[in-house]
């Protein structure tokens, strides 16, 4: 019998909070490591991620099935620019609420370790978050301060538990100090 996925929050955010400016990454391309550790922490997991979020990308992400918000009337991913039926239709499928997209993600998640992975947005996050659908969180602290207009909040620490925090200094590939924080739900 599959074990009940955990359902993962996977989030970079800055010193002050911002995890977006104009539906971008403020940091994009210059945190190297931590592009490398978003793949491989999500690879072969289902991904949720809000429509913007979605079409913040190239196209859906490759070796994960990948689960769309959205209660945009009429909103199709083949409208997607990066959308290709013959590559994407199997990988890629739409809900208009989240419990609904998490419960097709945990059908569709076929690892020996089921784990669900909520990408974003902001919006996404904090549903998430006040629905209590969420188990752990996977943050990537940036040691640095950005301007932005989409925020990730504080974690409540009567609420979560710091289980693992890892530092990477700044290097010819990564152009900021950050942290890799996980944090798990106190029982």
């Amino acid at each position: 019998m599959k074990n009940k996925p955990n359902v993962s929050i996977i989030v970079a955010r800055s010193r002050n909070g911002v995890i977006g400016a104009n539906n971008t990454i403020p940091w994009m391309g210059k945190l190297k490591e931590d592009m490398i550790y978003f793949l491989r922490t999500t690879y072969s997991h289902p991904v949720i991620m809000g429509r913007r979020t979605y079409q913040s990308l190239a196209g859906p992400l490759k070796g994960r099935q990948n689960v769309v918000l959205s209660q945009t009337p009429g909103y199709r991913l083949d409208s997607h620019p990066g959308w290709d039926k013959q590559k994407h239709r199997r990988i890629t499928a739409l809900r208009r609420n989240l419990k609904e997209a998490v419960r097709l993600a945990s059908i569709k998640d076929k690892t020996d370790n089921p784990e669900i992975f909520i990408l974003g947005g902001g919006q996404i996050y904090e549903l998430a978050l006040r629905l209590g659908l969420v188990d752990r969180v996977y943050i990537t602290q940036i040691d640095a301060e950005f301007e932005g207009d989409t925020f990730f909040p504080d974690l409540d620490p009567n609420q979560w538990q710091l289980v693992s925090d890892w530092h990477w200094d700044t290097d010819d590939r990564n152009s900021y100090p950050f942290n890799w924080k996980v944090y798990e739900r106190q029982t």
